[in-house]
């Protein structure tokens, strides 16, 4: 490669001002394919600078790592929250040893909620994985091709008139509550908002020079769509953590009219028992909904920051 720069390079002797000119431009081209190939190596860098120059994102990051972690660890680490014991009820924080007191069942108020959380966060990661697998696979071929578009539309203008509640309502009476029943429940309409961006996204790529450029060189379908990938990630990453946000809620709300798992500590059953004894006892409501709303915000504020800082990337 140097030899053949060396011959392109006009004569030191014969034309040294000419030779002067293409040592600098060839130093400038040098200097300018390395600053590029720095930018591409460092796109994580850039990224979390973007990110972590916002101080609501280390916010909520900070929150949902410790909600995370010590809804991973500390369960190994308490009593069963299922056992009960009328002798101990009502106990206050602290007495006895139990740091959020015991429920109206004797059970411990401390290994409930983080026992629950888990529970909660689980049903949110697990749900939000079929809706992101279901929801960008459709969204991808809808807006690659027009007529799985036209059939797709009209099935999802169906789905949408059902509310989503009222699946995970007739999901819970038809099958026994249990863990997958409120996830599929769930998932049965969830994946509409995520096939709906990607496909808004692919529609809009799907005039770039590259998309076709790759039709008329016979690109396989399957690489296409591969490559559309990157430029719905934003919406992408954004969806999935509103969508663990959202599961969560609504496993609250169905807990709330007594249709949840039956003796499983979640969220939204401590919550539920709570509410009912919440003029006497307000701490048995109030923590968990503390607990509830510190997820849900946490995951609201890096989805937005994620957003954020990845479309300015671009």
């Amino acid at each position: 490669m140097e030899e053949n720069k060396k011959e392109l390079a006009p004569n030191k002797i014969l034309k040294p001002i000419q030779h002067q000119q293409w040592k600098i431009i060839g130093h400038l081209l040098e200097f300018n394919d390395a600053t590029n190939l720095k930018r591409k190596e460092d796109n994580f860098v850039t990224f979390w600078k973007r990110f972590a120059k916002r101080i609501t994102a280390l916010v909520g990051l900070f929150i949902l790592i410790f909600l995370v972690m010590g809804a991973i660890i500390i369960p190994f680490f308490t009593n069963n929250p299922k056992d009960t014991d009328v002798n101990r009820k009502f106990l206050a924080p602290g007495e006895e040893g139990y740091i959020f007191g015991t429920d109206k069942l004797g059970r411990d108020f401390w290994a409930y909620i983080w026992h629950g959380l888990r529970f909660s966060l689980a049903l949110g990661l697990f749900a939000a994985s079929i809706d992101f697998i279901v929801g960008t696979t459709l969204g991808l071929l809808m807006g690659h091709f027009q007529k799985f578009d036209r059939v797709m539309q009209y099935f999802i203008k169906v789905f949408s008139n059902i509310p989503s509640i009222l699946i995970l309502i007739l999901a819970t009476i038809v099958f026994d509550p249990t863990f997958f029943t409120l996830a599929i429940g769930l998932t049965v309409t969830g994946w509409i908002p995520m096939s709906l961006n990607v496909r808004a996204q692919v529609m809009k790529a799907r005039n770039f020079q590259w998309v076709t450029a790759s039709k008329f060189l016979g690109t396989p379908n399957h690489k296409i769509l591969r490559n559309y990938i990157p430029v719905a990630l934003p919406l992408v990453i954004t969806q999935i953590v509103l969508t663990i946000s959202s599961v969560i809620l609504a496993e609250t709300s169905i807990s709330f009219i007594g249709l949840g798992v039956p003796n499983q500590p979640s969220l939204g059953s401590a919550i539920t028992t709570g509410s009912k004894i919440i003029l006497t006892f307000p701490r048995y409501t109030l923590i968990p909904a503390s607990f509830l709303i510190g997820l849900t915000l946490s995951l609201q504020l890096i989805s937005t920051e994620i957003e954020r800082a990845i479309v300015r990337q671009r």
